[in-house]
């Protein structure tokens, strides 16, 4: 007797059927019936099961579908302000032939029409080029997750990365990918630019030598007292990417670490550390006050960084948002905290009140501690408070005349992330590649690079 298997798929599904046994004179009779399904099922299966998704099961993949394009990019009025203010000054023009510089160069209104097409659909968009129309006239370009867009933006570049663990899941995803497309793998230097997200990810994962998931479960292991350096060409460093997990502790980094390496592209963020959400009532997880004083002088921080990044000689300089926080995806005492600090809980504001106020120095006001407690929360409205903050100092920094040629920018990250995208409600792995991709093209657009603007 001799039986046959048939596989067949529906989207996001796999369906497996035996067919009945047969004995050999029913295939002699049947035999070209059977080659034909046999045929139709092998067609079906290397259309629907491509290379990328062979090594991953469906549960690694859970949280990347589509977000529903319905969910539009929130632009707030602090944020106008510092879009309005990173456009250069229209020139005059010389004759009617002229086109204004405006339409020359890209800019931050660009970044955000990409920003928010990629929202509309993560999948489709985050790693694939993208020509997007401009309300003037003609199309700006620009580039998906290629080898073109890497060697521009990162290979050919010092780039310093300083920040708590969402930036540094961004530069260990950067190693892995660049090390890549370093050695020509043939999948990653030429493919990402033409899949989804999800197959991206998959590609990455199954190429890569160290143990790397949308978990972020990976390795080596990184020393938070570390620096890291990793030189792209030989051992000179005059390419190369750094990072620094400086967490609260950034006078080293910005002392030390920042003019030592002397980068050209700095990349800084510090936000999520500065939030609480376990302190509440009875809770003994209190967080030292050190928290309370840097989330007050949060725009003390960003000021030092600027001067930092001036004294290095840096040419560019995004702070990174804080990332989307989803609370929904909360569990035990980070679901019972958030629901109380989120419908005002008296009681428990009180008690945050008093277990700061013990071990804050009187230079912190009873306002300042009351306001902490009650908008420096582990949510998304503490994570956007803390953004808004960011951008009306990166406003204020490019309405002043400056003695230096420092590009001061926000890189939204944020603006591309939701609830889909994260496992534990603050970091996400699965969106990687496609902060990476949108991070060149930040990089490219400050670069004035050329390709961007078809007129």
């Amino acid at each position: 007797m001799v039986g046959v298997s048939l596989f067949y798929l529906w989207p996001n599904k796999i369906y497996y059927r035996v067919i009945i046994p047969f004995d050999t004179s029913y295939q002699q009779q049947r035999g070209t019936e059977m080659r034909t399904i046999t045929i139709l099922a092998l067609a079906f299966m290397v259309y629907y099961w491509r290379d990328f998704s062979s090594d991953r099961d469906d549960d690694s993949s859970s949280g990347s579908d589509s977000i529903d394009s319905s969910r539009q990019l929130s632009i707030s009025n602090a944020k106008k302000l510092w879009l309005k203010l990173q456009q250069p000054p229209e020139q005059p023009q010389q004759d009617a032939t002229t086109t204004n510089n405006n339409t020359n160069i890209c800019n931050y209104e660009d970044l955000m029409r990409l920003t928010a097409l990629i929202k509309s659909d993560p999948e489709e968009y985050s790693l694939r080029p993208l020509s997007i129309p401009r309300p003037e006239g003609g199309e700006i370009h620009f580039s998906g997750l290629n080898s073109d867009l890497a060697s521009r933006a990162f290979l050919n570049n010092r780039i310093a990365i300083m920040g708590d663990s969402t930036s540094k899941n961004l530069f260990q995803w950067m190693r892995i990918l660049l090390g890549l497309m370093i050695k020509n793998h043939p999948t990653i230097s030429t493919s990402l630019d033409r899949v989804t997200l999800t197959e991206g990810t998959r590609a990455v994962v199954k190429f890569s030598k160290y143990k790397l998931s949308v978990q972020g479960a990976f390795g080596p292991n990184m020393n938070k007292k570390k620096t890291y350096i990793v030189p792209w060409v030989g051992d000179d460093n005059n390419n190369a990417l750094m990072f620094k997990r400086t967490d609260l502790k950034y006078a080293m980094a910005l002392q030390k670490d920042i003019p030592e390496f002397r980068p050209r592209v700095i990349l800084a963020n510090i936000g999520l550390h500065l939030l609480h959400i376990r302190n509440f009532r009875e809770s003994k997880n209190h967080l030292p006050q050190a928290h309370v004083r840097q989330w007050v002088g949060y725009e003390k921080f960003l000021e030092e960084t600027v001067a930092a990044a001036e004294t290095s000689g840096a040419e560019i300089l995004l702070f990174k948002t804080s990332n989307f926080v989803c609370a929904s995806q909360y569990t035990k005492s980070w679901r019972a905290g958030n629901k109380l600090y989120s419908s005002g809980d008296k009681e428990t504001l009180d008690a945050c009140f008093a277990s700061y106020r013990v071990i804050t120095s009187n230079t912190i006001s009873d306002e300042d501690i009351k306001n902490y407690c009650e908008n420096g929360v582990l949510n998304d409205k503490g994570a956007s408070g803390l953004n808004e903050r960011l951008y009306r100092f990166v406003a204020d920094v490019n309405s002043k005349d400056r003695d230096s040629s420092l590009k001061v920018g926000v890189f939204i990250d944020h603006d591309i992330q939701s609830c889909e995208s994260t496992r534990d409600g603050r970091h996400h792995h699965m969106y990687n590649l496609a902060r990476i991709r949108l991070l060149g093209n930040y990089i490219d657009c400050l670069n004035g690079w050329d390709g961007l603007v078809e007129s």
